[in-house]
């Protein structure tokens, strides 16, 4: 027994020494030199005031699986957004990532709002910000709303992917160097696209199952796992290798996680890792992607590990924004010479300013 908690405690130690880890080596085809400092959030679950006007019993069940803060979401989020204003000043800050799971269950009063918070940000700070979706936010028939003096749920308006396109559309899309699809075609995958960001290109990658064509049910409804299907992943090849040509380090993001944190996540807790990610993971470090973003899981974890031809990977998973630990990542990358410097970083959401209570 105490050799079991010696052992526990070992690991938790190297847990926390990886969530500010420095990562440094080298790729066979060397990038061109550049600097990048990128934010990160995950797992807003945002749910607007306008939704939740009678907080009664059938509101406290309908969120009480998320464990979020409702009561106080606008203060969390906006003393994250304080933080970030502050690091775009003092630390020149240039681009946050949101890594889906941006709303409650897919409302679109939810998306509207929280685009409207992110336009606000963008406006006073000149930041780039980009979205990509998660399993709550798209074809979600689970949307709800309080609205009647009863306090009982009633079903809100849900958000389809072309939706999520239009009012997410100067959060990414509209500055896309490509798109895998159009978001109205029905078909898996269709809100992927990348970004042209100087000396890296971000991969933001659509793995969600909302559609017929990628969902178990074969029904266009939202399930809660992640499949990255044959016909994105050869755009996903593509843009690992125009970025290649161009000189370019790609970073990949998108909700669902490439690697499991331990066997709870991998074997039991379906859903999470996403389809097939073993092989992914050496598919994703042969074709040059060595660093991949995701949330989902709720919690803040950092990985290594390397494909048979000796490529690293790196995933990044950044905890919830509005549960505890209720933080972001900040991730600084260093590329010169060839050689890749990495570090991240996690910062509590009133590292800038206390969560103000409503």
């Amino acid at each position: 027994m105490k050799l079991t908690k010696k052992v526990l405690s070992l690991l938790l130690s190297m847990l926390l020494v990886l969530t500010a880890l420095p990562l440094t080596f080298a790729k066979t085809a060397a990038p061109a030199d550049g600097d990048l400092l990128l934010a990160t959030m995950s797992d807003v679950h945002y749910y607007p005031e306008s939704l939740a006007q009678y907080r009664g019993e059938a509101f406290y069940d309908y969120t009480r699986g998320f464990n979020c803060v409702w009561d106080n979401l606008d203060g969390v989020v906006e003393s994250a957004f304080a933080a970030i204003k502050r690091d775009v000043t003092e630390k020149g800050l240039k681009y946050l990532v949101l890594t889906g799971d941006l709303t409650t269950n897919g409302e679109y009063e939810g998306h509207a709002a929280l685009a409207e918070k992110l336009r606000a940000l963008k406006e006073e700070t000149g930041l780039h910000i980009y979205v990509i979706n998660g399993n709550h936010d798209v074809n979600n028939p689970d949307a709800a709303q309080f609205v009647t003096p009863d306090g009982l749920k009633t079903r809100a308006k849900m958000t389809t992917p072309k939706d999520f396109y239009d009012i997410y559309y100067d959060f990414g899309f509209s500055e896309a160097a490509s798109t895998f699809s159009a978001p109205d075609t029905g078909k898996a995958g269709a809100l992927s696209y990348s970004i042209d960001a100087g000396a890296f290109r971000f991969i933001m990658i659509d793995a969600g199952k909302y559609t017929a064509d990628n969902t178990e049910k074969k029904q266009d409804v939202k399930e809660t796992g992640g499949n990255i299907t044959p016909e994105v992943l050869e755009w996903v090849k593509g843009e690992a290798a125009a970025a290649k040509e161009k000189g370019q380090t790609p970073i990949a993001f998108t909700h669902w996680n490439l690697s499991e944190m331990n066997y709870l996540h991998g074997e039991i807790l379906q859903g999470f890792v996403i389809d097939d990610g073993y092989r992914l993971q050496e598919t994703f470090a042969d074709m040059g992607i060595h660093y991949v973003y995701s949330g989902h899981q709720h919690v803040s974890d950092i990985d290594v590990t390397y494909s048979d031809a000796g490529e690293k990977l790196v995933p990044v998973i950044t905890p919830i924004l509005t549960q505890y630990p209720y933080a972001f990542r900040e991730s600084a990358f260093s590329v010169k010479d060839g050689q890749i410097d990495a570090r991240f970083d996690m910062l509590p959401v009133d590292d800038a300013m206390p969560v103000v209570s409503r």
